[in-house]
């Protein structure tokens, strides 16, 4: 799916792809390291769950 969206996003002229994740979201970190994203940056204070902020990750990829 990851690819389909990178397809897209150089047909439609896009040069970069950018997510944020959750750090406890391991699958989907995997999922971008994987596909060649770079993480970029860390928020320490990302997300609010279950009373307690979590950590949370930013990753691009160059389309050009």
């Amino acid at each position: 799916m990851i690819s389909r969206i990178q397809d897209y996003a150089i047909i439609n002229g896009c040069r970069s792809l950018e997510i944020s994740v959750r750090a406890d979201q391991l699958a989907a970190i995997s999922i971008c390291e994987w596909f060649g994203m770079e993480k970029w940056g860390t928020k320490k204070r990302f997300a609010y769950v279950n009373d307690q902020f979590l950590e949370g990750y930013y990753y691009a990829k160059d389309l050009d």
